[in-house]
């Protein structure tokens, strides 16, 4: 069975490999992990490899959390019970909870995961994302929380 985060488990899996290949294999003798000492032991072509594979989880990550922050506010905006659940007034505000992370930050994930999101015509028929190549770039790790929202808020602009 495959679901929407086997691509974030593989890069995560590929980003652990590239971090213990980046420290050559060996082995401290400390207790407590410490990320300042190994990435000091690591070469110039194995941080960079590091960073890359790091970077790529992070979008994978991003685009996770853009498609629940959509599913979230879809559910807000329905009325499914979620604001008595969560004593949130709408989905940005449950997202400050739930991530600790700004009202600002928020935001952008609820406007971009709107942005992205398959709509439903008025007769229940699912419909392609209002942007549906950003929502398929976001979708791959292609494009950042911030680039989407960047490109998304600039043809909002442009539309006549």
């Amino acid at each position: 069975m495959t679901t929407s985060t086997d691509h974030l488990i593989e890069s995560t899996a590929a980003l652990a490999d590239t971090y213990s290949h980046a420290l050559g294999g060996g082995v401290r003798i400390e207790e407590e992990p410490d990320a300042r000492a190994d990435l000091q032991r690591m070469t110039n072509a194995g941080l960079m490899a590091s960073m890359a594979a790091t970077f790529e989880v992070v979008r994978l990550g991003q685009a996770l959390l853009v498609r629940e922050a959509g599913e979230l506010n879809d559910r807000f905006e329905h009325d499914t019970g979620i604001a008595a659940q969560t004593g949130n007034r709408n989905a940005a505000a449950a997202l400050t909870d739930i991530g600790h992370i700004s009202m600002a930050e928020a935001g952008r994930l609820v406007r971009v995961g709107k942005a992205t999101k398959p709509r439903m015509s008025l007769i229940g028929e699912q419909l392609p994302p209002e942007y549906s190549e950003v929502a398929r770039a976001v979708n791959a790790g292609e494009l950042t929380v911030d680039s989407a929202l960047y490109i998304t808020a600039n043809l909002e602009q442009a539309a006549p």
